[in-house]
């Protein structure tokens, strides 16, 4: 019998988990506990909660006011690089540092108790690992020599998540070859090319508490802002995001912050020009998971900066802002205006504008052209990595390896260093012209894909042999891992 802690806001693996008599669950923290897709007996589990925002009696955040607080100075300095993570992670929704910072303590001192005094073998996550004090024991679990497998997505096409699985604890991927029960691999019919990403934006699911088909009208007809302030006056307003109740105000704060930047940028931003040589930067989307937590930088302003002083004097760096920006007024990514002021502001493309060489580039300007006509593709992680190699198989540089399978592929530039971005660019600007020759075996042995509105990520007998693999891999030698 083998001891879990689960961590499942997708929902996606409670159902396998809890038919699986060798498995014993000793905290479960699921998103939703009323979905009619989800027959689970939750009395299995030892300690039972939801992540924030679905139920305050089981609502995990709220329920560490009623723990124990019992922790060293020594313990805390320990995990201070958690205590960042997860401080960066409630910049989303809260600005008061000193409630944060309280709420992270008693978050500490709860997994700490529960790593001390149980036994456990596992803990499991099916989803990208953003920091939240939910998530913290996948961070503090390796000082308890306890293994981490992570199921992250590293893409999204055609209505389908492509997800890589990760040993935390060494940041290797697991091959999943022998693992055929329920598995669905992934195989270049299923890449999409470019598509227009304000039409994916607009027909994702709407998640929310107050998606009703009326809300959804008015979504469409006059957008989220209107939308909350027709509720308000009809005196139904009571929007809450990660289970804090968010004042209209601070909608309309980040809406007029947000057009104020979309003009300032689109002032600033010129059309691609005929003839120039560049490398073209796509902006990841910020607050996300993967840049502000599993990056080792995540700032990008340093990446850029990186490359600025590494070019030739005749290569331009053509740098255009993630479309999502443009779509926060939409259900899908309303709740981004709580926050956008923390993460973007006319400072931050000041600050671009004064790198050598950097271009800010319309945010209209097709991004397939952009990479087609580029040097090379530059970036963190993303889709667009799948999408160049598919089609163009244009020079890459990835200023992460370590974030998504698609590291381990070699003809990929893996900067890891000032010194690597200068060699980078000397080979690209000396007309490298890549083959991607093992993207083919690197999908097949690292990835799998699974529909995006789908509840049962995998079987008993898969999930069974991704533990097995997760075994053979001595938690002593976290240094040893395959993405260079």
């Amino acid at each position: 019998m083998k001891n879990v802690i689960l961590l499942d806001i997708s929902c996606t693996l409670v159902k396998t988990i809890s038919q699986m008599e060798d498995i014993n669950v000793e905290v479960a923290i699921i998103g939703e506990a009323d979905d009619k897709n989800i027959n689970i007996d939750t009395g299995k589990f030892k300690e039972f909660y939801l992540y924030r925002g679905y139920d305050k009696k089981l609502d995990f955040y709220f329920n560490l006011n009623n723990k124990k607080l019992d922790l060293t100075y020594e313990e805390i300095e320990k995990f201070r690089h958690l205590q960042l993570e997860v401080e960066h992670f409630f910049l989303r929704t809260i600005g008061d540092i000193s409630f944060i910072q309280n709420k992270y303590y008693q978050a500490l001192s709860y997994w700490l108790n529960i790593f001390k005094t149980k036994k456990i073998d596992y803990v499991i996550s099916p989803t990208i690992y953003h920091g939240e004090l939910e998530e913290m024991a996948i961070s503090i679990a390796k000082s308890f020599n306890v293994k981490v497998l992570v199921i992250e997505t590293f893409s999204e096409m055609n209505s389908y998540y492509f997800y890589g699985v990760l040993n935390w604890n060494t940041k290797k991927y697991i091959s999943i070859e022998d693992c055929s029960d329920s598995l669905s691999r992934v195989n270049k019919n299923d890449v999409s090319f470019f598509p227009n990403k304000g039409d994916i934006y607009e027909n994702s699911i709407i998640n929310t508490s107050y998606s009703t088909v009326f809300h959804k009208i008015l979504y469409e007809l006059v957008g989220v802002i209107f939308t909350f302030s027709i509720i308000k006056i009809l005196g139904r307003y009571n929007i809450t995001f990660l289970g804090s109740k968010i004042p209209l105000r601070v909608y309309f704060s980040g809406y007029f912050h947000n057009k104020s930047l979309i003009r300032y940028y689109n002032k600033n931003s010129i059309k691609k020009r005929k003839n120039e040589k560049y490398l073209y930067y796509s902006l990841s989307f910020d607050p996300e998971a993967v840049t502000h937590v599993r990056s080792c930088v995540s700032s990008q302003l340093t990446l850029i900066k990186m490359l600025a002083e590494s070019v030739p004097d005749d290569v331009f760096i053509y740098v255009k802002e993630h479309p999502a920006f443009t779509q926060l007024n939409t259900a899908t990514f309303s709740y981004f205006l709580i926050n956008n002021k923390n993460f973007r502001s006319k400072s931050y493309y000041d600050e671009l504008l004064k790198m050598r060489n950097v271009k800010l580039i319309n945010i209209n300007e097709s991004s397939e052209d952009l990479v087609k006509n580029s040097l090379a593709l530059c970036t963190i992680t993303g889709s667009v990595i799948v999408e160049t190699i598919c089609k163009y198989k244009k020079p890459i540089i990835m200023f992460d390896s370590k974030l998504s399978p698609m590291g381990m592929i070699k003809d990929i530039f893996k900067v890891r260093s000032t010194n690597d971005c200068k060699q980078a660019l000397k080979i690209i600007c000396s007309d490298f012209v890549p083959t991607y020759s093992d993207f083919d075996s690197i999908l097949k042995k690292y990835a799998f894909k699974a529909y995006s509105g789908s509840r049962d990520l995998m079987g008993k007998n898969d999930l069974r042999c991704l533990l097995e693999e997760i075994d053979k891999s001595p938690l002593d030698k976290s240094e040893n891992n395959n993405i260079k």
